[in-house]
């Protein structure tokens, strides 16, 4: 088959015996070159085939791992817990912001117990809305029952007859140092610094039933500090300078957190000074029940 394809071209072509040669070497060669194309052709398309299907593979593996995820971060439902147990790891995963379980749970390290769920609504960071979502869950008594009194039994009513017979000369809240707060039974060094510290967060007590937020008073020993305590209505409260104070300054008081102060900083700032206090009602922050709490003490 060769010999004659090389005749042909020498009789055809007018080829000499070497220039017919090189010819055949040329059309081998073509044809080599040729058959390497189409294999390697045909590699590249098995190996995008094969790309494409790892691609499509790994896509759906993100898929899985992003689905998978989404299923992680859903929090479970908050069910009833005491606080004096609730573990913080339990808090977190219920919603509750990370640096209000810290704060309950360093509470309780530090030996303070929760009672009533007041003592739980004290707690630094803990808004409005929070507690609201979580109240409901906190099992402690929102207040002592009546009918518990009844049964305390003789040596507990006993303690709040005997506060209530102490005679004691009645004192400012507002004015009275730690000897004057200590006269009062039950009420000693720690309470009364306790209260005085109180006192100077607030701004002044504007009411006698802001004594049942300091924290670890009894009730017998309230009865008796109400009692023996008047405010006077022309004392001067320290006031919130709503159109002065920094957003530390602001939040620095008891009834104010610090996203409401941020927030009071944030529409001064987009929409002048306050001119009235009621403005103060225009950011979603600051509800009613804090306004009522926190009138008193502001001023532009």
């Amino acid at each position: 088959m060769v010999k004659k394809f090389l005749s042909w071209t020498r009789n055809v072509l007018g080829f000499s015996r070497t220039e017919t040669y090189g010819y055949a070497v040329i059309i081998a060669s073509l044809f080599l070159v040729s058959a390497l194309f189409e294999v390697k052709k045909l590699h590249l398309s098995d190996l995008n085939d094969k790309q494409v299907s790892d691609v499509s593979k790994i896509d759906s593996l993100f898929k899985l791992m992003a689905l998978n995820d989404s299923k992680l971060q859903v929090q479970s439902p908050m069910s009833l817990f005491d606080p004096n147990h609730v573990s913080y790891d339990s808090l977190v995963l219920w919603g509750v912001p990370a640096r209000v379980a810290k704060n309950l749970i360093s509470y309780r390290k530090s030996g303070g117990k929760y009672r009533y769920k007041k003592d739980v609504r004290k707690l630094y960071g803990l808004n409005d809305s929070i507690w609201t979502r979580m109240e409901k869950f906190v099992n402690l008594p929102s207040k002592i029952p009546t009918q518990s009194w009844e049964k305390t039994g003789s040596n507990q009513m006993s303690k709040i007859n005997l506060a209530r017979r102490r005679q004691v000369s009645a004192f400012d809240l507002n004015l009275a140092d730690t000897s004057q707060l200590m006269t009062i039974r039950g009420i000693g060094p720690v309470f009364s610094k306790r209260i005085i510290k109180y006192r100077n967060l607030l701004g002044g007590f504007y009411s006698k039933d802001q004594l049942d937020e300091v924290y670890g008073l009894s009730l017998p020993v309230l009865l008796v500090l109400k009692q023996a305590v008047v405010i006077n209505s022309q004392f001067k409260y320290h006031k919130i300078q709503l159109n002065t104070f920094d957003y530390q300054s602001i939040a620095r008081h008891p009834y104010l957190s610090f996203k409401q102060a941020k927030a009071i900083i944030a529409y001064r700032t987009a929409h002048g000074p306050f001119e009235k206090l009621e403005t103060l009602k225009a950011i979603h922050l600051i509800t009613d029940s804090t306004y009522i709490k926190v009138y008193p003490y502001l001023d532009f």
